[in-house]
């Protein structure tokens, strides 16, 4: 699969014609039937669907060209860890996004979980509550009702669901256990802003020693964006396969070491613990070290 980076375009009509027709003249190299169904093209923060949508004089419209449109994410049912009629718990593989984005609605976990269940409008489908980076595997939770995604969503909002994770760190012989605690910020990368910054709160305890690699279980009180990839970078060693945190690396496609294990939720006045099965952890280490 090509690797997933949008290319955005602006294109400002000189005459009112049809979305099909300015795509078709700006963008001559591209399928503009393509770009539409994956739902690439935006006005006035609106999708845009039909390609005989008028699009008016002097407006501009702004596109997004996922190489992976084209393609939709075949969701394996062998992936599914435990299920009910309200949710789904999901084994994420590393690479696949979770949710649809601006440049493609097919090739993400929540398209195929859709397609799995025969949902065409995505309002009425399958919704993710817990979300995982790209890079990052692991368990994923996903309503199948609206109640229920009110009563998730607002558990999410609590911070009544927690996660676990393993994690993986190049070299042996550090420290058994960690307890960080400062405050983050994150523009394409997380910071330490004292002033701006929230709380954020990691615990990480020795797991093993593997192929001169070690592993961590992880886990947070809070849930910042990037959260333990920078602490793990900044008070031990960045994850496997972590560029953004460590030596500089062209390819930022590749699975990175962490891997989310353990989910529990409230869920029928009681606490719901989920753990990720053996196999799948076996999945994630071939997927980091065999690169």
């Amino acid at each position: 699969m090509k690797e997933p980076t949008a290319i955005k375009r602006f294109i400002t009509t000189q005459v009112a014609q049809p979305l099909e027709s300015v795509l078709q003249k700006h963008l001559p190299q591209y399928t503009a039937g393509t770009i539409i169904d994956a739902g690439g093209v935006w006005l006035n923060k609106k999708r845009l669907k039909d390609p005989q949508y008028i699009i008016p004089e002097n407006h501009t419209v702004t596109v997004y060209i996922s190489p992976t449109q084209g393609y939709r994410y075949a969701f394996s049912h062998e992936t599914i860890i435990e299920e009910t009629s309200d949710w789904i718990v999901v084994y994420k593989e590393p690479l696949i996004t979770i949710g649809m984005d601006r440049s493609n609605q097919y090739f993400n976990l929540m398209a195929g979980l859709n397609d799995y269940y025969g949902h065409t409008d995505i309002r009425k489908g399958v919704q993710p509550i817990t979300r995982l980076d790209y890079r990052v595997a692991g368990l994923t939770l996903f309503t199948k009702t609206k109640q229920a995604e009110r009563l998730l969503f607002r558990s999410m909002q609590n911070r009544d669901i927690k996660k676990r994770y393993i994690m993986a760190i190049p070299g042996t012989k550090y420290r058994k256990w960690y307890r960080i605690r400062n405050k983050l910020n994150c523009h394409q990368k997380a910071y330490i802003d004292p002033k701006n910054g929230k709380i954020a709160k990691t615990a990480i305890t020795f797991l093993n020693e593997k192929n001169d690699m070690t592993l961590f279980n992880v886990s947070t009180q809070t849930g910042r964006r990037h959260q333990i990839r920078f602490h793990a970078a900044s008070h031990i060693a960045p994850l496997v396969n972590d560029e953004l945190y460590g030596a500089k690396n062209s390819n930022r496609h590749i699975p990175i070491g962490l891997l989310a294990t353990h989910l529990r939720f409230p869920w029928n006045a009681g606490g719901h613990t989920i753990r990720l099965p053996e196999k799948w952890q076996s999945e994630w280490w071939s997927a980091i070290t065999n690169i």
